[in-house]
């Protein structure tokens, strides 16, 4: 009943306000009911904002909005802080150290780029590998591991642990390959290494040219001494030196000369000019010497003459000497042989002078001894059996005469001598011989002489 009266008196109330046009403060969210059997709330209008109140506890962060528009350019900053650069040890000037612990002493654009790399001084130099080293020089490069130019120009160091010791535009690009110097030379094989000269390379692992120019190696432990375009393109071949020699098999060698080849396995050109050792285990010397390469193991030697001297066969020892050969046995030169120039004998020392303790010979002993000494045809077992000898066996010759330098064979000088003794022996046989008939037919004369006066006589009578 209570609750009705008041509700009956507001709406008046807001009736007679609403009429008269009189101000009518309702709290916010007041229910206006009307005579109609509507109602409405009053609308929520905010008050004016009270004092600020103590900053409450801050909140979660909540999630990023979208990317606004970029705005305008700003002006620009000040200059910051210096950066860390260089240590203060470097120097030189326009150069870069990029690596861990890489170093540029000094100089001018050298680059140090690898790790530990260093780069000691000159210019346009570039150690890029990592602990590789350039300790001067212009324009040469480090790029290998560990590897090292010690300075010149234009020189690349490209191989782990290759070394240039200096010189120009030279390159080391195998593994532990080395150039001690000199110019335009490659070591491009692992432990290759020139030593210096001029356009040589030394292809092959472990290969080597001493020096010279334009020298060539292809193949491992292959070696140059020096000289000029010699090349040594078997393994373990070698040229010691001169122009334009090869040694193009394993083990081959050249000494030196112009114009040699080795080009058996294991064959040798000591020197000279224009020699050739084919065959394996051949040796030819001199000018024009030439070994056909069918033919192992033989040795020839030619004299200047300007004519090929070649090799017919197998293991063969073959001399040309147009102006005679000599052999000493001994360093006073009082024994020996030799064979005069065109002749085709050996003529053997045999003055008085070189010879002592003489003895006389029993000529017919030395006679009677040939003739009883066993004289017959045969072959020698190294040879075809039909190539035939005569003559008597040393161990006969030996047993007979006693005599020679060894038991088992007959010495030339010897056997003449025997021959020449029993020619003297025969000789004093047939002295005798010659006297028994002159002393027969002086007297079958005397007798003849006396049968012929006989007779006369007995004519005479008649």
């Amino acid at each position: 009943m209570r609750a009705a009266i008041l509700t009956s008196l507001l709406c008046a109330v807001v009736t007679v306000a609403t009429t008269a046009a009189a101000d009518v403060h309702l709290a916010p969210g007041t229910a206006i009911n009307f005579g109609d059997g509507t109602s409405q709330t009053t609308a929520q209008v905010e008050g004016p904002q009270g004092p600020q109140g103590p900053e409450g506890p801050e909140g979660p962060e909540g999630p990023e909005g979208p990317q606004g528009a970029q705005g305008p350019e700003g002006p620009e900053g000040p200059e910051g802080p210096a950066g860390p650069g260089a240590p203060s040890d470097h120097g030189g000037t326009d150069c870069t150290v990029a690596g861990s612990d890489a170093y540029v002493g000094g100089g001018y654009n050298n680059d140090a780029t690898s790790d530990w790399a260093v780069v000691s001084g000159g210019k346009n130099n570039i150690a890029s590998g990592d602990c590789a080293v350039v300790v001067g020089g212009d324009e040469s490069t480090a790029s290998g591991t560990r590897a090292t130019v010690s300075g010149g120009e234009t020189n690349t160091a490209d191989g782990s642990y290759s070394s240039i010791g200096g010189g120009a535009s030279n390159g080391a690009s195998g593994t532990g390959a080395t150039i001690s110097g000199g110019e335009s030379n490659l070591a491009s094989s692992n432990h290759a290494t020139v030593g210096g000269g001029s356009g040589n390379t030394a292809e092959g692992i472990r290969a080597t040219i001493s020096g010279g120019s334009a020298n060539t190696t292809s193949e491992s432990y292959a070696s140059i001494g020096g000289g000029t375009s010699n090349t040594a393109t078997g393994w373990i071949a070698t040229v010691a030196g001169g122009w334009g020699n090869d040694a193009t098999n394993s083990e081959a060698t050249v000494g030196g000369g112009v114009f040699n080849t080795a080009s058996g396995t294991a064959s040798t050109v000591p020197g000279g000019a224009n020699n050739t050792a084919a065959g394996s285990f051949s040796f030819a010397a001199g000018r024009n010497a030439y070994v056909q390469g069918a033919h192992e193991g033989t040795f020839i030697f030619a004299d200047s003459t300007n004519s090929t001297f070649a090799s017919i066969g197998d293991d063969m020892f073959s001399v040309r000497a147009s102006g005679g050969v000599e052999f000493f046995t001994k360093s006073d030169l009082s024994s020996g042989a030799t064979m005069a120039a065109g002749a085709s004998a050996w003529s053997i020392v045999s003055a008085r002078e070189a010879k002592e303790n003489f003895a006389p010979v029993d000529a017919r002993d030395v006679l009677e001894k040939v003739v009883a000494m066993p004289i017959e045809t045969w072959n020698y077992k190294s040879q075809d059996d039909t190539v035939r000898h005569i003559g008597p066996m040393a161990d006969d010759f030996q047993e007979a005469f006693g005599v020679g330098d060894f038991p088992k064979r007959i010495t030339t000088i010897d056997a003449d001598g025997v021959a020449l003794a029993a020619i003297q022996g025969l000789n004093q046989k047939l002295e005798e011989r010659d006297a028994t008939i002159g002393a027969l037919t002086s007297a079958v004369a005397a007798l003849t002489a006396r049968l012929e006066a006989v007779e006369e006589a007995g004519k005479q009578r008649e």
